[in-house]
C-alpha cells in the first residue's frame, strides 16, 4: 500500500507532469521530422544546411567560448536536431512585452541610485586595485559603492533566521523578500507568522519567489491564506510545459528589505535544510550578511526592478529607496550588485576573475559547484602557479551526483597548479563566498558554474577593507580545518570508466 500511495503520488506531482508535457512536445516533434522525412527527400539537406549555417553563425556570437563549444558539439553530433535545438534552447529570449518593460525599468530607475561624490575616491586612495574593481562593477554593473554603512556577517543559516526575525518585527512600512527557494516548514513557518501579523497592522508586505525553485515548495492553500491576509505575491518566470530557452532563466536571488533600512543577502533560502531542522546531506554550512545604511538602497532597487519586470506593472521606486543612516565610525566600503541574463554582461564572473587576478597573497572559495569555463580555470592556475595561496571548498556530501561529478573532473588541472581543494567534511557547503588578502571579500548567492554565471539572475555584495573580510576569512578557515583535503595522486588513479564518464559530461558542463 506503501509503494502504491508513492507511486500515485509520482504521477500526480507537478515534477511528472510537467516532465511529461515537456517530454510529449520533444517526442512530437522528433516525429515530425521522420514523417516529413520519409515523404521529402530534401529535408536531409535542409536540417543538415540549417545546422551548418547556425554552427557558423554560433562562433560569430557574443557568447562564453566553453558554452559555444557545448553547443557546437552537440550540433555536429546530432546534425539533423541540433540545430532545431539550438534555436529553441541556446538563448534568454525576451517576449516584446518583455522588451519593453525592460527598456522601460531602466529609463525609470536610471538616476536613483548613484554614485556617492568622493567615495570611489577615497578607496582609491587607500587602494587602487579595490578602486577599479569598483569602478568595474559601477560602470558594467550599475552598483554604487558606499562607504559608512554596517555590516554584519552571519555565519550559518540559523543566524540569519534569528536576524530575519528580529527585524522583521520591526518592520513599519514595507517588507519585500525575494527567495529561490521558500518551503513549507519550521524555517518559514515563523517568519511568514511574522510577516501576517505585520500586513494586518498596516505594513506592505511583497514577496516573490521562482517558480522553479519553489516548484511544490508552497502549497495553494498557504500561498490563498497569505494573499487573503494582505501580502502580495509574485511567482517569477511561471513555469510553461514548452520548449522555451526562457525556463533556464531563474531568479536565483536572496532578498530580503525592511524598511529601506535594512537588507539580507547571502546564500540562505527560507527552508529547514538551510537552519539544519532537516538534514538532507548532513550539516548545511551557509553564510549571509545584513546591511544597514545606503547600500540598502541596492537591493531595494533590485526587488523593485525585478518585481516590475515579473509584473509590468509601473512602479513607484522613489517612494521606496528612503535615506538611511550613515554610520561614519565603520570603516571600509560595501557594494551591492546585481547580475541578470538578459545583458550579455558578466558582471558576477568578472568581479571572481577580477578579485583572483588582483590577488597577492590568497584567495579563499566556497561554493557548492564548481563547473568552470576556460577564463576562470586558467586564472585560478595561472594565480596559484604564481605564488599566491589558493584554496577552494567543496561540499563533503554533494547535492548532485552528476555535477559533482562534472566539479572533480577539474581537480587534477587545479591540483597540479598548486590549487589547494577541500571537501567539507561533515557535510553539504552552499556558501557562496570568495575572500582575498584580507582587503576584499563577496557574499551572494553566485556560485562558481555555468548556470550562476551565465543563465540566472544573481546577486552579491562585495566589501572592500571592511571588517567583514576578516570574519569571511576566519570562517572560511574554520570550514577548512573541518574538511578533507583533497589528494592529487588519488584523484589521477580514479578508475578509468569514471574518467570517460567526467570527460563526456564535462563537455556538456554549460548545460547542467
Amino acid at each position: 500500500m506503501f509503494v502504491l500511495n508513492k507511486s500515485l503520488q509520482l504521477l500526480t506531482s507537478k515534477y511528472f507532469i510537467y516532465g511529461l508535457l515537456i517530454g510529449l512536445q520533444a517526442f512530437f516533434l522528433l516525429l515530425v521530422i521522420v514523417v516529413l522525412y520519409e515523404v521529402a527527400e530534401y529535408l536531409y539537406i535542409v536540417l543538415f544546411l540549417l545546422s551548418a549555417i547556425i554552427l557558423l553563425w554560433l562562433f560569430q556570437m557574443k557568447m562564453n567560448s566553453s558554452y559555444k563549444m557545448a553547443w557546437a558539439i552537440l550540433i555536429v553530433l546530432f546534425p539533423l536536431l541540433g540545430g532545431l535545438w539550438f534555436l529553441l534552447w541556446y538563448n534568454i529570449k525576451l517576449s516584446r512585452k518583455q522588451k519593453r518593460t525592460l527598456v522601460h525599468i531602466n529609463e525609470v530607475s536610471r538616476g536613483l541610485n548613484t554614485q556617492e561624490e568622493g567615495v570611489i575616491a577615497a578607496l582609491a586612495a587607500e587602494n587602487r586595485d579595490l578602486a577599479a574593481e569598483a569602478t568595474y562593477l559601477l560602470n558594467e554593473g550599475k552598483a554604487p559603492v558606499f562607504a559608512g554603512c554596517k555590516a554584519e556577517y552571519l555565519a550559518l543559516g540559523e543566524a540569519k533566521w534569528q536576524r530575519m526575525q528580529e527585524e522583521l518585527k520591526k518592520a513599519e512600512k514595507f517588507i519585500f523578500m525575494e527567495y529561490f527557494i521558500i518551503k513549507d516548514g519550521q524555517m518559514w513557518g515563523e517568519i511568514s507568522k511574522i510577516l501576517v501579523a505585520k500586513a494586518q497592522e498596516g505594513v506592505e508586505v511583497r514577496l516573490m519567489y521562482d517558480a522553479f525553485g519553489t516548484f511544490d515548495g508552497l502549497s495553494d492553500e498557504h500561498l490563498d491564506y497569505l494573499e487573503d491576509n494582505g501580502i502580495s505575491i509574485v511567482i517569477f518566470n511561471p513555469l510553461r510545459p514548452i520548449l522555451d530557452g526562457f525556463i533556464n532563466s531563474r531568479d536565483h536571488r536572496k532578498i530580503c528589505v525592511i524598511d529601506g533600512l535594512v537588507a539580507f543577502n547571502g546564500g540562505v533560502n527560507l527552508a529547514d535544510e538551510y537552519i539544519n531542522r532537516k538534514e538532507r546531506f548532513g550539516h548545511w554550512k551557509d553564510s549571509a550578511v545584513m546591511l544597514r545604511g545606503n547600500a540598502v538602497r541596492s537591493f531595494t532597487l533590485m526587488f523593485l526592478q525585478m518585481w516590475e519586470f515579473a509584473t509590468h506593472e509601473k512602479e513607484n521606486y522613489s517612494r521606496y529607496l528612503v535615506e538611511a543612516e550613515v554610520f561614519a565610525e565603520e570603516k571600509g566600503f560595501v557594494q551591492p550588485f546585481g547580475d541578470e541574463p538578459t545583458d550579455n554582461n558578466y558582471v558576477g564572473q568578472h568581479c571572481y576573475l577580477n578579485l583572483i587576478n588582483r590577488a597577492k597573497k590568497y584567495v579563499y572559495i566556497t561554493t557548492p559547484y564548481l563547473v568552470l569555463d576556460a577564463e576562470t580555470e586558467l586564472a585560478l592556475c595561472l594565480s596559484a602557479s604564481s605564488g599566491v595561496d589558493v584554496r577552494i571548498v567543496m561540499p563533503g556530501i554533494p547535492d548532485k551526483k552528476s555535477v559533482f561529478l562534472v566539479s572533480r573532473s577539474y581537480y587534477r588541472r587545479l591540483l597540479s597548479a598548486g590549487v589547494k581543494i577541500y571537501e567539507y567534511g561533515p557535510g553539504f557547503i552552499h556558501s557562496k563566498m570568495l575572500v582575498s588578502d584580507d582587503i576584499s571579500a563577496v557574499v551572494g548567492t553566485a556560485n562558481l558554474d555555468f548556470r550562476s554565471l551565465y543563465l540566472h539572475y544573481e546577486c552579491c555584495t562585495a566589501f572592500y577593507l571592511s571588517p567583514v573580510c576578516g570574519e569571511v576569512k576566519q570562517d572560511i578557515l574554520e570550514v577548512i580545518a573541518l574538511s578533507d583535503p583533497v589528494d592529487c595522486e588519488k584523484i589521477t588513479n580514479e578508475k578509468f570508466g569514471k574518467k570517460i564518464l567526467q570527460a563526456v559530461l564535462r563537455v556538456f558542463a554549460p548545460f547542467l
